[in-house]
């Protein structure tokens, strides 16, 4: 029997440690989707993320101080998905620092391309856009990224085949997996935001009680930072009025239109 129980207490042991990933996990998300959702101005928040955005793509199309080196086309492309009049040439830069003074450029133009969208609209309006815009997109992504690490830990015990160990192996896969997905998260709200066109200047009302609060607020969680390759996100462009729609996110608790239309 103390056999028994000592195997039982050993499974009970080792299922606790696969959930300790998620839950530094989720514990980083939901810190950040409480603040955007309790805070009245996310601006602070987007500007450094419009920071990072450029500097992933920098070190995916233009790597190195040699700027004859970088891929300008797919660089060049990627402003232009983001309705940013700018144009990067080579000769425009000289080696040395090229790379540093392309990020300087690029992420300046942006910030100033973004305040400029924000003031052709009150600040109540945009405000409220953004967080709703992030909230959306936050909420999808998470709840892809659940289904994600479900098959990860459905399937990481085959490792064990070949002599690793599937924890371990787990822990490396979830947090390559969890930083892609943040990767991918900012990009994507990032571009949207960018996108995103205000038809009419109309009085916004939020429904910001039908967000509902989750989680816990504090985290110890570290990201690998700004030099993982950010996925590209293939988001039709978008134009959207004032009123805009909220699809019912991943991990949000919210009401659904779409329900309660049937």
């Amino acid at each position: 029997q103390k056999r028994v129980e000592g195997h039982n207490f050993d499974i009970r042991k080792h299922l606790l440690e696969y959930d300790d990933v998620m839950n530094r996990q989720r514990m980083f998300i939901y810190k950040i989707r409480n603040d955007v959702l309790y805070k009245n101005d996310v601006s602070e928040l987007i500007t450094a993320w419009i920071d990072e955005v450029v500097e992933n793509q920098i070190l995916a199309h233009c790597d190195g101080n040699n700027p004859h080196s970088w891929e300008l086309g797919e660089f060049n492309e990627w402003l232009s998905s983001i309705n940013l009049d700018l144009s990067i040439q080579a000769d425009d830069f000289s080696k040395g620092k090229a790379q540093l003074l392309l990020f300087e450029n690029v992420s300046s133009k942006a910030k100033e391309a973004y305040t400029q969208k924000m003031e052709r609209v009150s600040k109540e309006i945009w405000s409220s856009l953004e967080r709703n815009i992030f909230l959306d997109i936050l909420d999808h992504r998470w709840k892809e990224h659940l289904y994600t690490m479900d098959h990860l830990r459905e399937g990481i015990w085959t490792v064990g085949y070949g002599e690793k160990n599937p924890l371990v192996e787990y822990k490396l896969q979830g947090f390559k997996l969890f930083d892609q997905m943040v990767d991918s998260l900012k990009q994507e709200i990032i571009t949207f935001l960018f996108r995103v066109e205000v038809t009419q200047n109309t009085q916004w009302k939020e429904e910001k009680a039908e967000y509902k609060k989750i989680g816990e607020e504090s985290h110890d969680f570290q990201l690998g930072g700004p030099n993982e390759k950010s996925f590209q996100s293939n988001i039709s462009k978008r134009k959207i009025n004032t009123d805009v729609s909220k699809s019912a996110g991943g991990a949000s608790e919210r009401k659904s239109s779409r329900r309660r239309k049937k």
